[in-house]
């Protein structure tokens, strides 16, 4: 029986931090009549308290920065268990596909090791009459 209770509690303590921050979607792949192409993100903040997000934007290797990219907000806190809209801008070049990424952090202290981030892919091409 006591096996049992701790059993049951130690499953609850896991389901608990189970949750994590997301964004979505996760990719996304469009046709678009001008230079620009747009796509509106929803982030989610899961967690029992405020936390405040960082977007970032990225080439598809994750890690270098990419530039022609406007996301606003880039920044913001979200209460608990709540989400945010979040739009992202990109340049597409005339005759080619360009695709980024957009990554969102945690907002963590400098002395911790692993910083909590959840990336997606999006792709533009513009529309050509062929």
């Amino acid at each position: 029986m006591i096996r049992n209770l701790f059993l049951g509690l130690g499953l609850l303590c896991v389901a608990a931090e189970a949750s994590a921050q997301s964004m979505f979607p996760m990719q996304d792949t469009g046709v678009t009549f001008t230079d620009k192409r747009g796509v509106m993100l929803t982030v989610v903040n899961p967690y029992s308290r405020a936390e405040t997000f960082h977007m970032e934007a990225f080439q598809p290797d994750l890690l270098t920065p990419e530039s022609g990219v406007t996301i606003r907000p880039s920044t913001m806190t979200l209460g608990s268990n709540s989400t945010r809209r979040v739009r992202v801008v990109f340049d597409v070049p005339p005759t080619e596909e360009r695709e980024i990424a957009v990554c969102m952090r945690l907002e963590v202290s400098e002395e911790a090791q692993i910083v909590p981030r959840v990336c997606g892919r999006y792709a533009g091409r513009r529309f050509s009459k062929r």
